[in-house]
């Protein structure tokens, strides 16, 4: 899940490049996305940022990771994880894809999303602050 994020995000800057080309041709745009991250973000409780689905699946990695012998813990094996941890954090991984490309293609009321997700982040226009909010459909007002 690690390296797959990476290759998805990777490739965002220059889908966003090739949408707008495509876009500015009066062709039509349809981007497909290999994941959309709402379980890793929903079960990180991440809600004021663009998450980034590679740290959150290292993340998750970690979280699995012994860091006890018999019942007891191993401080140098739970620093070692802490430490991997704030590296990890460190490198200021690439956001959710699918969030990033929204963002960067004029945010939700200029793409059509079609996934399952329930919740999408979003840049506030007049903040600049990152938030989630409910998926709707348009013109429901549900």
């Amino acid at each position: 899940r690690f390296f797959k994020g990476l290759l998805v995000a990777a490739k965002v800057a220059k889908a966003v490049r090739l949408a707008k080309d495509a876009a500015s041709n009066n062709e039509a745009v349809v981007l497909s996305l290999w994941t959309t991250n709402e379980a890793a973000i929903t079960r990180a409780g991440i809600y004021d940022s663009f998450a980034s689905g590679p740290e959150l699946a290292f993340e998750q990695f970690l979280q699995h990771l012994p860091t006890s012998k018999g019942g007891k813990d191993i401080p140098r094996v739970a620093e070692g994880h802490e430490s991997l941890l704030k590296r990890v954090r460190d490198l200021k991984l690439p956001p959710n894809p699918l969030d990033a490309l929204i963002d960067q293609l004029g945010g939700p009321s200029c793409v059509a999303e079609m996934s399952g997700r329930s919740q999408r982040s979003f840049k506030d226009p007049s903040t600049k602050e990152v938030k989630r909010q409910l998926r709707k459909a348009r013109g429901t007002g549900a």
